[in-house]
């Protein structure tokens, strides 16, 4: 099942823990990797509205280009050194989506604990 998140702010456009809103609307599959999942938990914990979904196609914006999720650094796939390299490089978006996904894979305590010290 898939669900739309809505950011908190209704004209955001971008990307929050590696899923794109445009609207201040995302949708999010949990069901289609572990960094789509890691998303959804980290969206539920900080108190997104969130609203389970019918699957229809997204159609991208005209001349976009989205970033996949394929191609998303997933930590789960990468040594504890390549996770850790890969966070003190990433701006806060991404290290909180590189966290989450880690939390909802392997959770390496060497690597979620560097979460608690941001």
């Amino acid at each position: 099942m898939k669900y739309l998140v809505s950011a908190p702010r209704p004209d955001f456009q971008g990307a929050i823990v590696g899923v794109h809103f445009r609207d201040g609307a995302a949708t999010v599959d949990p069901t289609a990797d572990n960094i789509q999942r890691a998303a959804l938990q980290y969206f539920q914990r900080a108190n997104y509205s969130m609203v389970a979904v019918e699957e229809t196609p997204a159609e991208p914006e005209p001349g976009s280009s989205p970033e996949s999720t394929e191609d998303l650094f997933d930590p789960n796939t990468r040594s504890v050194e390549e996770v850790l390299a890969h966070l003190a490089d990433a701006d806060a978006d991404e290290q909180a989506r590189v966290l989450a996904a880690e939390a909802a894979g392997k959770a390496r305590t060497t690597i979620t604990s560097k979460g608690d010290q941001s």
